[in-house]
This record gives C-alpha cells, structure tokens and sequence, in this order.
C-alpha cells in the first residue's frame, strides 16, 4: 500500500508538469479565421498570439470565438461500463484539469468512482485527458455456501491510473489499478475489475 501511495504521488507530480499543448482558440471575421493563443480577452477588443505575431480584434469585427472544448464548465452525462454498469457522471472542467465523479447501478452490483484529470491535449472540438481515479463497488446481493440466505454489503476498492477521450461529447475513459482489494462471492475471494473501461455521452 506505501508503494502504491508513493506511485501515486509520483505520478501526479509528474502530471502537474507535463508540457501541455497551448490550447488554442479560433477567432472568426468577416474575411478570414484566426487560429492562437489568447492574450487578452476584454469587453472591447481581443488580442491573440499566432505563432511570433500578435493581432488585436476588436469586438465588432469578430463573428464569433471558438475557444477550447469544455473550458471552464460543469458537465454530466451517461455511461455504459465501470464503476457501476450504467453510470451517471457529473463533473466540472477547468482550462487545464477537471475533476468527474461517477455512480451507478446494474443488477446486483453498484459502484461509484472519482476522477481527477490534467489535460494533454486540448482543441475547440475534443480533449484527451490523463489522471488517477479512485472507485469502490458493492455486490448488493452474495449467497454464501453454509449460510443459507444473501449477505449484503460485500465491497471492494480500487485505485489507478486513467486515460479519457471526449470528442465532441462521446466520451471514452479507460484504466489500470494499482491498488485492488479483495470481497468474497459464493465461489470464494475475488478482486475487483481488472481494468476499468466506460463509453457513453458526457457533455
């Protein structure tokens, strides 16, 4: 468990500095569109970096500003997958991170699991997104050989890292853990999932 906190550590550490693309932002006129950096953003102009250049626009020459996907907003949607069959995932997305937490149920089982992400890449239309997560499920309903009747609340934990794509809202997250504890079924000990993996629609 110590190495598995040290490995956690280590990794966020190394996240928070990961040289990240610069997330660029298209600026649309009349006559032509501008893809940069955002400089300055006020009520009355904007100045944006494209490449060693800077341009200044003012706010009546611009049609519109396509900035990055999913900056500065909270989102939620739908999935199929971990942690708990058909999940429902509310979140919150920020220039550079974003943190989700999802919860579901499917049959006997339920789960919940949070995710804390920095982007590694980022464009006006998609992300791609990698962080740790943390997520325990629950078989709600286990009969155990000798006992004679279910046994509620049997669980298991598990931690690791992840990598997520949305494009366009589809969102796609897959996992390794680190840490995976152990629950009892009726055939004996068993871990918990793998790898964790979920698709659906998050926007």
């Amino acid at each position: 468990m110590v190495i598995a906190q040290a490995i956690v550590v280590i990794f966020l550490s190394a996240l928070c500095t990961v040289p990240v693309r610069a997330q660029t932002v298209r600026v649309i006129t009349a006559d032509s569109v501008y893809v940069g950096t955002i400089i300055t953003d006020s009520a009355s102009f904007i100045v944006i970096q494209t490449g060693k250049d800077k341009i200044l626009f003012q706010r009546d020459q611009i049609i519109r500003v396509e900035r990055p996907f999913l900056g500065n907003k909270f989102v939620f949607g739908g999935t199929l997958g971990t942690p708990g069959g058909l999940n429902f995932i509310a979140g919150h997305y920020w220039d550079r991170s974003s943190i989700r937490v999802e919860a579901g149920y499917m049959g006997r089982y339920a789960g919940i699991q949070c995710d804390v992400s920095n982007s590694l890449y980022r464009g006006v239309a998609a992300l791609l997104e990698g962080g740790i997560y943390v997520g325990a499920g629950l078989d709600t309903y286990t009969e155990f050989k000798g006992v004679g009747g279910p046994v509620l609340g049997e669980y298991w934990f598990h931690m690791g890292f992840s990598l997520a794509v949305n494009a366009g809202g589809f969102f796609l997250e897959a996992g390794l853990p680190i840490v995976n504890s152990e629950y009892r079924d009726q055939y004996g000990m068993e871990k918990g999932p793998p790898v964790i993996v979920q698709i659906g629609y998050v926007h």
